[in-house]
């Protein structure tokens, strides 16, 4: 077990993770899955026209449906319920670009060039994000999702309202192929996989390629059919060969073959697989899970958003459609609850200080008590030399033992005060990932990640223009380009005045 192991169990032991949910909000239902503590799960079906085509058409009772899932879940209603958001594809439009692979050099910068010049959306009016999906010598792939910025922000604000905090927000395919990577039996992600997901708003294409989602294609119901949600068994047959044959006919043009394909469906799984197999040369099997076998297919995709509630929110790079306010205001929340623990570590090792003095008291009483005894027995007699040397003894211990706990009570640093210091020092666009300090006497070390380079190089010069700190160092090897376009950095400095609680 190496030091960063041992690091972070610690850390996980003083602040444990959150315990984050799935929610599915769709047009028929809302699911709430969790699959860490005690969470419960919970369903409700939603009357027609609440939601409609992916969007929260009577918000009102949007938000009475969604407060009703939350009560369930924690009936004191004295906590936010964390949870990854998933809503319906119908309101996602996803796209894959590649990129020369010299781009991952400043990849966050090329994605948000090709994103305007890709996206089907005004930029002011939508919200996009993207994910690293696969790379090789010559060329990187990402996969871009774009959403209407006023559904999302109407489901955001719904969500919230009704006493949720989201972590992430995506769409049901990207749930699904998390599933299918992380827990699907029987699967090689190595190999390409054609997925049918059957819902009751439609049909659910997507490509899961090397493990991550390269294509997803929504066909509702009232396009396959005669414009209801009704279908009849022959126009759902030419509806599935017909899509299929499309996806199969883009996908061969572009990466190769497949020759499997999962099918999620509540029902005519047999009849489906006939269908299927006579039509094309694709081997089909149903999607059966190492973990969470007894969940029932309609929950597959709420159980893949809670997957990624399990993940790190520093390892967390798939792509989430929140605006960017949401996501910082999750961060400074985030970063007030390890400020609030550090004054609550400082508060109780205070607490044990006096404890201690006040034992150390106790014990002196009773020594003082004890030695007036011994005065009093030897009163009148010969004294012996050898027990006036170890009362002797004693009395010195125990004035070090004073001494000891004063000095404890007098070095009482404000952790709070510094660890706020350093983050307002960072700024905005620098986000401090761990603070190391093994005293205050040695130097301090700084880990984070920066928007771009000259972020980094601004925070070195804020740390040296203040006064509270000297000797800042900001090795040049330690500046690295991450996967997620950010740039992430080491600086160590040590203290010039150190400050006290009062």
């Amino acid at each position: 077990m190496n030091i960063a192991t041992i690091f972070e169990k610690f850390i996980f032991f003083l602040m444990p993770k959150a315990v984050v949910g799935g929610l599915e909000v769709s047009d028929s239902v809302i699911r709430f899955l969790g699959t860490r503590g005690k969470m419960p799960n919970f369903s409700m079906r939603l009357p027609p026209g609440l939601v409609s085509e992916g969007q929260i058409k009577d918000y009102k009772n949007a938000v009475a449906a969604l407060s009703a899932v939350k009560k369930h879940i924690d009936p004191r209603g004295n906590r936010k319920v964390n949870a990854v958001l998933t809503i319906p594809s119908s309101v996602v439009y996803t796209q894959t670009f590649q990129l020369p692979y010299v781009a991952k050099d400043d990849l966050e910068s090329a994605a948000e060039f090709n994103i305007k010049m890709l996206s089907p959306l005004g930029k002011e009016t939508a919200y996009s994000d993207w994910q690293l999906i696969g790379e090789n010598q010559d060329q990187l792939e990402l996969l871009v999702a774009f959403a209407p910025a006023a559904i999302i922000d109407e489901y955001v604000k719904a969500v919230t309202e009704a006493g949720f905090k989201l972590i992430s927000l995506e769409f049901p395919s990207l749930s699904i192929v998390r599933l299918i990577k992380e827990s699907g039996a029987a699967v090689d992600v190595n190999l390409p996989y054609l997925i049918l997901n059957l819902t009751s708003e439609g049909l659910d294409f997507m490509i899961m390629k090397n493990g991550n989602l390269y294509f997803d294609y929504f066909q509702p119901w009232k396009t396959a059919g005669d414009g209801s949600r009704q279908i009849n068994w022959s126009e759902f047959q030419e509806t599935v060969v017909r899509e299929v044959r499309r996806i199969l006919n883009f996908y061969n043009t572009r990466w190769g073959k497949i020759e499997n394909l999962i099918l999620i469906t509540p029902s005519f799984h047999d009849r489906l697989t006939a269908l299927i197999t006579q039509q094309f040369s694709l081997k089909v099997q149903p999607l059966t899970l190492r973990a969470y076998g007894k969940v029932a297919q309609s929950w597959f995709t709420v159980l893949g958003a809670a997957w990624r509630g399990n993940i790190s929110r520093s390892r967390d790079t798939a792509i989430s459609l929140m605006s960017v306010r949401v996501k910082q205001e999750y961060f400074h929340e985030e970063v007030l609850l390890l400020i609030n623990l550090w004054r609550n570590i400082a508060a109780a090792a205070l607490v044990f200080a006096i404890a201690a003095f006040l034992a150390v008291n106790v014990v002196i009483g009773r020594v003082q008590n004890l030695v007036g005894e011994h005065l009093r027995d030897i009163s009148g007699i010969a004294l012996d030399i050898d027990e006036i040397n170890k009362l002797k003894n004693e009395a010195e211990e125990f004035n070090r033992l004073v001494d000891l706990i004063g000095g404890v009570k007098a070095d009482r640093v404000d952790w709070v005060t510094l660890f706020r210091k350093i983050i307002q020092t960072a700024g905005p666009r620098v986000t401090i990932d761990r603070i190391s300090i093994p005293s205050v006497s040695q130097l301090i070390g700084v880990s984070g990640n920066a928007l771009n380079e000259a972020s980094v190089f601004e925070f070195e010069r804020n740390l040296a223009a203040k006064r509270e700190f000297s000797d800042v160092r900001l090795p040049i090897a330690s500046i690295q380009r991450t996967v997620a376009g950010r740039w992430a950095f080491g600086v160590s400095f040590a203290l010039v005045e150190v400050p006290f609680l009062e």
